[in-house]
């Protein structure tokens, strides 16, 4: 007998991404394979593998440098560079059905791997001594298997729409976020835009209605590998942006996970968002309204004050803009100046109340205020 046997790796799988704990003999099994021999006929009871004749080889590189799974010459670490592949063969438990006893905390993390498996018969040479055929690795995704590890589980944002914010609408602009699923990289993603309107049952956005099914949404993702970033809809055929026709104060959620190919998903988090569609009411209480709109050198008026309420959003800012009505001059707070056809809006201290310098009046001219005022979901609404 001339010829080697031949050998293959079952676990880990060529090509795929698997988590430590998948190859730990006490969570997901040990590793293994198969191993025979062609010659077998010619050997008694069949039996033309050696005992303890399988061996197992790992090795991962980095920056250029491999690093071989070696716990003797390695220790108190189990992959080094102080060594040799020649001189880090281990020998599987059993022959044709062979396995390995690994555990989680052999392996380091996040790097991509090279597994190699050879076997060796019981051919003896013409003294009767065994020394047998030994199989040299050499088909890759049989008996040379490139798999990685990745014990770290993606991580994923929502940017578009933060956490606790106030919205107008939700089909202004794409729902959009970033993900990270290295070094596995991304298998699935999943985005799901939901509702709940008192004493009614939740709602899902299916891509263009609401439904009471949950349903998880695709997303057009950009870039392959580290931070990538996904959209809704952004260019999906078929695909709509949620309409938006609730009462005010009603919530709106956005959860987004993904999975990567290890079978880890991102923490699962959602950010809710309150509808507010209808802007601030500002009213004005200086100056007074008829009969009482008269000022001048007995009764100055030098601030503007007022009030402001908006909800369930609340202000965020106040706006005023003060016109002479006789030759459609407006007050611009920046130069000093009444400036003709130039309107301009001067934001004012505070809310509620809001107060602002007057500006130098020229008497006997008859002015407008308009006040106006944007919540914190960014309706803009103006009153008088």
């Amino acid at each position: 007998d001339n010829n080697p046997p031949t050998a293959g790796i079952t676990k880990p799988v060529h090509g795929a991404a698997h988590t430590p704990a998948f190859l730990d003999v006490d969570i997901g099994g040990p590793l293994s394979g198969t191993a025979s021999d062609a010659e077998a006929i010619l050997y008694p009871a069949k039996d033309a593998l050696l005992n303890n004749g399988v061996l197992l080889g790992f090795s991962f590189l980095e920056t250029g440098t491999s690093f071989y799974y070696n716990p003797a010459a390695c220790a108190p670490a189990r992959f080094c560079t102080t060594t040799t592949e020649d001189a880090s063969w281990l020998a599987a438990t059993s022959t044709a059905a062979w396995t390995a006893d690994f555990q989680d905390s052999y392996w380091v993390s996040d790097r991509s791997y090279r597994a190699k498996v050879r076997a060796r018969d019981r051919a003896r040479v013409s003294t009767g001594t065994v020394i047998g055929n030994l199989s040299s690795p050499g088909v890759l995704g049989r008996d040379i298997v490139d798999f990685i590890v990745d014990g770290t589980p993606p991580t994923s944002t929502i940017l578009s729409h933060p956490d606790g914010t106030f919205i107008k609408n939700l089909n202004l602009v794409d729902i959009s976020g970033t993900a990270n699923a290295d070094l596995a990289g991304a298998a699935s993603y999943y985005l799901r835009i939901s509702t709940q309107f008192p004493g009614a049952p939740a709602a899902f956005w299916n891509g263009n209605v609401w439904t009471t099914n949950p349903v998880a949404l695709p997303v057009e993702v950009t870039g392959s590998a580290g931070v990538v970033s996904w959209t809704y809809p952004g260019n999906l055929l078929g695909y709509q942006r949620p309409t938006t026709n609730e009462a005010e104060g009603v919530l709106f959620g956005i959860s987004f996970q993904v999975k990567d190919q290890a079978g880890q998903l991102s923490a699962a988090s959602t950010n809710t968002l309150t509808l507010d569609s209808i802007g601030p009411t500002v009213t004005i209480s200086t100056p007074m309204a008829d009969p009482h709109r008269y000022y001048g050198l007995a009764r100055a008026l030098s601030q503007l004050r007022g009030n402001s309420n908006d909800s369930p959003a609340g202000v965020e800012r106040v706006e005023v803009e003060i016109r002479n009505i006789e030759d459609s001059s407006f007050w611009h707070p920046g130069s000093g100046v009444f400036v003709v056809g130039v309107s301009s809006f001067a934001i004012v201290s505070g809310t509620n109340p809001w107060t602002m310098p007057a500006p130098t009046w020229v008497y006997h001219k008859t002015y407008t205020l308009t006040p106006r005022g944007g919540d914190t979901a960014g309706n803009t609404a103006a009153s008088v």
